[in-house]
């Protein structure tokens, strides 16, 4: 299994912000909005980008009424200024040349493997790598290319359109996006899900198309962009089935892996809900072949490691480290040869 933090698209283009970073860069633009005086004095450093933001999403007790409700009128401009901002360095990243052949080598070993890939990232560089690949369903006599749909598992499902027929998905890897996706669109608020749905992606690495707004607007009509700002709680998403089920496919697949490969990743303590799953689902004081074995690849693996530790893991759940600017790519090339060590037996 993989768990994929913002560092893992860094990796793939310096141009997509890590998460404190992405927070500074949308000042401008929030104070061309009017929200200069909102906006803390301090910079975004530490993980606070992501701890502002959860002051924000839910009402607090030490503001009145009027504070609060303000509050949650920036946490949704924020949230659109995020999909503004990632969704033009994701342009700029296809724009710039070819797929990183790092990241086509990952993508065909996910393949192969039949890998797990949770991520928190928002970008779909990890669809466009697909896109872009000659991945083939596991099952020969069937013959079908692998597409996007087919490592989303069809979640969330695209809208209704009758040259589009249902039927099984091709066998591959799956990749469950926790924190929602910049093609995803619903209506704010909806508990059902019924209006949250993905929208195709245009162009690929090499060659970026632009969108057809106007046929997305036709046939996703008053629908938003629907991203998880990065929140330590995010409850006011969770509340419909989709993000529900991605969530739980999400905990059931952290009960059975044979290590987790911690990809530009942080794990920051701030984030409650996927720390507590991943220790609820495994437990730190597992021993044997039933024992957590973790592989950090980071730019720093000290700070991934410290957090493991509070959350209760020792040294011997930390199979590998890998770090250094170019920790990911240098992983990536050799995970064909790479063979999971054997758990210790008791």
């Amino acid at each position: 299994m993989f768990v994929l933090g913002a560092g893992f698209s860094h990796a793939v283009s310096e141009l997509m912000p890590l998460t404190d970073p992405l927070g500074e860069s949308l000042r401008l633009a929030l104070v061309g909005g009017g929200w200069e005086h909102w906006l803390p004095k301090s910079r975004f450093a530490g993980g606070y980008f992501e701890q502002w933001l959860s002051r924000l999403a839910e009402d607090q007790p030490d503001y009145d009424d009027a504070t609060n409700a303000s509050n949650r009128g920036l946490f949704e401009t924020i949230s659109s200024v995020i999909h503004i901002s990632l969704s033009r360095c994701q342009k700029e990243t296809l724009g710039s040349g070819p797929c990183p052949p790092w990241l086509t080598t990952l993508v065909a070993e996910f393949h192969r493997r039949k890998n797990t890939v949770i991520t928190f990232n928002y970008d779909n560089l990890i669809e466009y790598a697909v896109l872009g690949s000659e991945l083939m369903d596991h099952h020969p006599p069937k013959g079908e290319r692998v597409r996007p749909h087919d490592i989303l598992g069809d979640l969330p499902p695209p809208p209704p359109h009758p040259s589009r027929l249902a039927g099984p998905l091709t066998e591959s890897f799956r990749l469950l996006k926790l924190h929602g996706s910049l093609n995803w669109y619903w209506s704010p608020g909806d508990l059902t899900g019924a209006t949250l749905n993905t929208w195709n992606l245009a162009g690929g690495f090499g060659s970026w198309e632009q969108q057809d707004e106007d046929e997305r607007r036709r046939r996703l009509p008053g629908r938003v962009p629907f991203i998880v700002p990065p929140t330590a709680t995010k409850s006011a998403y969770y509340r419909n089935p989709v993000t529900k089920e991605l969530w739980q496919r999400a905990a059931s697949a952290l009960q059975r892996p044979r290590r987790i490969v911690l990809m530009g990743y942080s794990l920051p303590l701030t984030d409650l809900v996927f720390t507590s799953i991943l220790r609820e689902n495994l437990p730190p004081d597992l021993e044997g072949l039933g024992a957590a074995r973790f592989c950090i690849v980071n730019l720093e693996t000290e700070p991934v490691k410290e957090v493991l530790f509070k959350l209760g893991y020792q040294p011997s759940n930390i199979e590998s480290e890998h770090e250094g600017p170019d920790c990911i790519k240098n992983f990536a090339l050799s995970y064909p040869e790479d063979v999971p060590s054997p758990p210790p037996i008791d």
